[in-house]
């Protein structure tokens, strides 16, 4: 690991982070979610996601891991409210893609109103900015 990271330089690696954490935050933002951090204040290593109104937790993440993805859920008062999801190390854009289009399949798959695209289109303007 160690050996990846001076390979990447630190300055590079932490640049890709906070494109990465603006792209996945863009694209969660696309799909309905509020993020719990204000925009100023959000890691690059994290994202915690509010669900949409109607949304429950249990089935959420019981389907995204049926699509592929698996998050994590909210602690403490967000537990149920929320989930986190890490977009931090050596994860690329084969990666993320991957985790936006399981959300947005889950949703889809809740018949909830999602625009399929909606995410993957954000995330890729993004990243390719």
């Amino acid at each position: 690991s160690v050996r990846i990271i001076k390979e990447e330089g630190i300055e590079n690696r932490y640049e890709r982070h906070r494109k990465n954490a603006r792209a996945m935050q863009s694209a969660l933002e696309a799909m309905g979610f509020t993020l719990l951090a204000e925009k100023e204040h959000r890691a690059v290593t994290l994202s915690n996601a509010i669900y949409p109104e109607g949304i429950d937790d249990a089935e959420f993440r019981k389907i995204l891991a049926e699509e592929g993805a698996v998050v994590a859920g909210g602690l403490a008062a967000y537990a149920g409210k929320m989930f986190r999801l890490g977009h931090m190390g050596n994860i690329d854009t084969h990666d993320m893609v991957s985790a936006i289009s399981a959300i947005e399949r889950t949703l889809y798959r809740m018949n909830k109103n999602i625009e399929l695209g909606a995410g993957i289109t954000t995330l890729l303007k993004e990243l390719m900015a």
